[in-house]
């Protein structure tokens, strides 16, 4: 056990001296997507059979533009919320995220679910793909240490919210966690959409739920929230340790890549970034702040007792763990 403290206190108060992010890149070949219209019967016995038919290829269609500007309208009341911004692939220029992918291409490069499921980009949700992508929105820190890319598609002619937030190595996609992107795209595609009150309400709801109980101020629980945040598994990484210099913390598994430092500031956090852009290398590459209400971390990430529970246990660990 002491050489395990020994070990968890020479890499974390280390990492934390660095107050270091990750970065990766990732470039993909890419293939030229398929898409396929949808069958309607034909029939000429007259104008209004026409018309009738016509009405019922469009309401038909899994994908179409007042569904896309309905999503377009979600995220951008949604973003902000979440201290974010994204990008919209408009179906004609790529996007390119911040680990390298450039969309709609290289979706023949993700990895869905560790399955051999093919994904590619379809504009009505019905291409001969597994998962027929609709809408692409990504969202880049400006760094290469975070990144978050929202694929909408439909699988088996039902709507998923895939989201990729890899840095490093293959791109590999999942179905969101974030029950208010899921929800709300899912209730787009199926033609129920109440323009996001119900998100909001939800969201409300979730907020003076917990609005009665004490904010967070535990640096340990506020780094394992930011970890979860960045789309980190923490129930996963058994070496987990935390450290701090001055008014600065770090929480991560002893490796730059894995460590975010942070500092309290009131009800807020303030955690940090690396830019990379120009070049520069871990030592000499400037650091960004970003500042999140501490509220928000928690309406996520501690509000049910699941996620509470597996945070505190997290937390506990870490600091039985420190104290041995």
């Amino acid at each position: 056990m002491k050489h395990r403290k020994l070990f968890l206190l020479t890499i974390f108060f280390t990492v934390v001296l660095v107050l270091t992010g990750c970065g990766g890149q990732n470039n993909s070949d890419s293939k030229s997507p398929q898409t396929a219209t949808s069958k309607i019967s034909k029939s000429k016995k007259s104008s209004d059979t026409s018309s009738k038919n016509t009405s019922e290829k469009k309401s038909s269609t899994l994908w179409n533009d007042k569904k896309d500007k309905q999503l377009e309208s979600f995220i951008n009341q949604w973003a902000p919320t979440m201290g974010q911004s994204y990008d919209k692939y408009d179906g004609t220029n790529p996007i390119k995220s911040t680990n390298g992918a450039v969309y709609p291409d290289d979706l023949s490069k993700e990895n869905v679910n560790n399955s051999n499921a093919s994904i590619g980009w379809s504009k009505n949700g019905e291409g001969n793909y597994d998962y027929n992508v609709v809408a692409i929105y990504d969202y880049d820190s400006g760094t290469t240490v975070q990144r978050i890319t929202y694929l909408f598609a439909f699988h088996d002619g039902q709507p998923v919210a895939l989201v990729d937030q890899s840095t490093n190595g293959p791109l590999q996609a999942a179905p969101t966690k974030n029950t208010d992107v899921a929800s709300n795209f899912e209730s787009i595609a199926n033609g129920t959409y109440n323009g996001g009150s119900s998100s909001r309400s939800s969201s409300s709801s979730k907020s003076n739920s917990s609005s009665s109980e004490a904010i967070v101020h535990d640096p340990v629980i506020i780094g394992l929230l930011l970890k979860l945040r960045s789309g980190d598994d923490i129930s996963r990484e058994p070496l987990l340790g935390a450290g701090k210099i001055g008014d600065h913390y770090g929480v991560g598994n002893g490796s730059g890549s894995s460590t975010i430092t942070y500092k309290l500031d009131g009800d807020n956090v303030i955690y940090y970034t690396r830019d990379y852009s120009h070049g520069d290398s871990m030592a000499t590459a400037p650091r960004i702040p970003h500042t999140l209400s501490i509220r928000s971390l928690m309406d996520n990430y501690y509000s049910t007792p699941s996620q509470k529970q597996m945070v505190d246990d997290k937390a506990n660990s870490i600091k039985q763990h420190s104290e041995d």
